[in-house]
């Protein structure tokens, strides 16, 4: 054990003593706390806004349209151009030539050629990702063939519209879990497993292929036992995994806290992750990471020098993008017999019980058991890739493949 938290210690100062460490956790966690005070100086056309700044901006910034109108479909005398469209300063044109060009030469927002009470073409110069200048014609349009239609009918529309427009309130309860806002938080936690496996998975497989260059594992491996070893490795770069996203994590939470008024509570989602889906996160997240990174870490052993960590560690790459791609087309059906039965296999089981957790209906006693698996298989994992350790650092050469080390392996039991 004194064995173990040496090297853990060890490892731990080295990543805490790396410039690249301390200057990217540092970079990355002032970038979210400074770009989250963005909407306080930058008028963001995605956030929410009131329908009192909506209809201020509406008075006060009307928009331009433009309409051609050959067959003289909006013409009544009892409705003007004004009140069939409140929200734009109306211009006719007499062609539809003369409207695009007017809309090319931007003296109009938009335009629209109207082919009948139910039919137009809207002319638009650059089309915007957030442009509902469509929308809201039509909405104007719809109210107007509503009128058109009652008075040919001899009806009163003005009586009628109330019954169109009225306003219902609804309220959502939830009693299990939101599989809408949990796609979305789902997805981005087994995300930031896989990004963090692989990042941290390849620099602890340089870590043991430099010191095994230098020859400095020899004494290693000679005055500690290679179980400490390997563990030790792992379980320093889990610590400093954890240390590094909570501290970029928390300056995010602060920092969102601090300006969530002006981003309109849009972001309530990412922030607000119920706890049940946090501790599974928790739990498997690091569960899956550790396993992942026996694998680089028993790769890193089996090359002499770090330009062959690339080819070495491709085909356990290959294996977790496999499992990665497995966890994200199991998002559409969280709760099928596939994914419930694959949610306890270690190799995708530390994404499937978080997807489980925030999109189906998981139990408790589930969740143990899945984790209770995953654990025992890391503790026999980290023993067998502590001998395949040991075994390829005190080798020189060409890169061992690892199904070379495991027959090695058998070779030496016999």
């Amino acid at each position: 054990m004194k064995q173990l938290l040496n090297v853990i210690k060890f490892e731990t100062q080295n990543y805490f003593q790396s410039k690249g460490f301390c200057i990217g956790t540092i970079a990355l966690s002032l970038i979210l706390f400074i770009g989250l005070f963005t909407p306080n100086f930058i008028d963001l056309p995605f956030l929410n806004r009131n329908d009192t700044q909506t209809s201020t901006t509406i008075s006060s910034n009307m928009a331009n349209w433009g309409i051609f109108d050959a067959d003289n479909v909006i013409a009544n005398d009892a409705i003007s151009l004004a009140d069939i469209f409140p929200v734009a300063n109306i211009t006719t044109y007499t062609t539809a030539e003369d409207l695009r060009n007017a809309v090319t030469d931007n003296k109009i927002d938009a335009g629209f050629i109207l082919n009948s009470l139910t039919d137009y073409t809207y002319v638009v110069g650059n089309s915007s990702l957030y442009d509902s200048t469509s929308m809201l014609f039509e909405e104007c349009y719809i109210s107007l063939y509503r009128f058109i239609t009652f008075a040919e009918q001899g009806m009163d529309y003005a009586q009628a519209a109330p019954i169109f427009m009225v306003p219902l309130t609804s309220t959502q309860e939830i009693l299990g879990t939101d599989g809408v806002g949990g796609y979305l938080y789902a997805y981005i936690l087994i995300m930031a497993i896989y990004m963090l496996t692989l990042l941290y998975g390849q620099a602890i497989a340089t870590s043991v292929a430099s010191e095994k260059s230098n020859r400095a594992i020899e004494v290693l491996v000679t005055s500690t036992s290679s179980n400490s070893l390997i563990f030790g490795k792992v379980i320093a770069g889990a610590i400093s995994t954890l240390f590094q996203v909570g501290l970029i994590l928390g300056s995010a939470l602060v920092s969102y806290s601090i300006n969530r008024e002006a981003w309109g509570g849009i972001l309530d989602l990412l922030f607000d992750i119920p706890s049940k889906v946090l501790i599974v996160f928790a739990l498997f997240g690091i569960l899956g990471y550790i396993f992942s990174t026996f694998f680089f870490a028993a790769l890193g052993a089996l090359v002499s020098k770090t330009e062959d960590i690339a080819k070495s560690v491709t085909p356990i790459m290959m294996i977790l993008i496999v499992g990665f791609f497995i966890a994200i087309s199991s998002m559409n059906t969280p709760d099928s017999s596939f994914v419930v039965i694959a949610s306890y296999v270690p190799f995708v089981s530390f994404y499937l019980m978080i997807i489980r957790a925030a999109m189906g209906s998981v139990q408790i006693i589930e969740i143990i058991i899945s984790f209770l698996i995953l654990l025992a298989t890391n503790v026999v994992l980290g023993l067998l890739v502590a001998k395949i350790y040991r075994l390829g650092t005190l080798m020189i050469g060409n890169p061992i493949k690892l199904s070379s080390a495991f027959k090695m392996l058998r070779q030496d039991k016999q």
